[in-house]
């Protein structure tokens, strides 16, 4: 009978252990690859920093209006000094014929943590490849992210 209630307290601790707010995730702004011209197949990349500025890397593609271009931009909310986790699409996502998104990017690398307030803004690059003969006409995509306190999706 000790050892039960002894693992009943090791349970208990263990639990006490755990992060005691739900980690919150708000979407605050869409990414936005601006309006683009395939000159021939090719890519495009947004790299995003942490102030939500953005680095671009295009191969055959030219940029018609490139002031539209932006990172998508989140808000993690929880356990303030928490440590939280990202996960990101594996796959690429597909937009129309001939145009998918893949290789998802977050803006800081390593570990990430709430801040005293409980909150962290994450901002999110990616990179478009477009086909040779793409119809023109707006796309979109919904991704998906998860955020954890655990490395575990």
């Amino acid at each position: 009978m000790r050892s039960v209630l002894a693992l009943s307290i090791l349970l208990l601790s263990a639990v006490g252990a755990f992060a005691e707010t739900t980690l919150q995730i708000t979407k605050v702004e869409n990414m936005e690859f601006g309006s683009v011209l395939p000159l021939w197949a090719g890519s495009l990349t947004l790299t995003a920093a942490a102030d939500g500025s953005v680095t671009v890397t295009a191969s055959g593609i030219k940029y018609v209006r490139s002031s539209q271009r932006r990172a998508a931009q989140f808000t993690i909310t929880g356990d303030a000094g928490a440590r939280f986790y990202v996960g990101l699409p594996i796959a690429a996502k597909t937009l129309g014929a001939g145009v998918t998104v893949d290789t998802f990017t977050v803006s800081s690398s390593g570990s990430h943590y709430l801040n005293s307030a409980g909150s962290f803004t994450l901002y999110v690059g990616a990179t478009l490849r477009v086909a040779s003969a793409v119809s023109p006409g707006p796309y979109t995509v919904d991704f998906d992210i998860q955020v954890s306190y655990s490395d575990v999706f």
